[in-house]
């Protein structure tokens, strides 16, 4: 006897509305970079980036609201990070070590940032 196909679902409804919050509450990221974050259906959440070749390039399909706002927010930190760095920076610097060079109150403004996209994104 056949069995019917598994009807597959890859984005519960309530990860849904979650990952619709995380994606509003990055809106100004896709201002600063060129990261667009789309509403595939039942298929996740699509990031991609826009390069000068006018391509985009898919970096990554989300399913989860929480892997999505990590992603976001390290685009997002990045981008400061870089901005902010008075020295200029060795080839083999990480972030990290970026956010440790920087002032006490930079460091401070990028947590509270960090904080501000959590309770907008309703991530804790």
């Amino acid at each position: 006897m056949k069995q019917g196909k598994k009807k597959r679902v890859y984005i519960t409804k309530t990860e849904r509305k979650k990952c619709q919050k995380v994606q509003r509450a990055f809106k100004e990221l896709y201002e600063m970079e060129d990261i667009l974050v789309l509403d595939a259906a039942k298929y996740g959440f699509i990031k991609l980036h826009y390069y000068e070749d006018y391509n985009f390039d898919i970096n990554m399909i989300f399913t989860d609201s929480k892997k999505l706002f990590r992603d976001l927010w390290e685009e997002w930190r990045n981008l400061q990070l870089i901005a902010m760095a008075k020295e200029p920076l060795s080839a083999g610097m990480g972030y990290k070590q970026i956010f440790l060079l920087l002032p006490k109150r930079k460091q401070n403004k990028i947590i509270r940032k960090k904080r501000y996209f959590q309770r907008k994104a309703g991530i804790r």
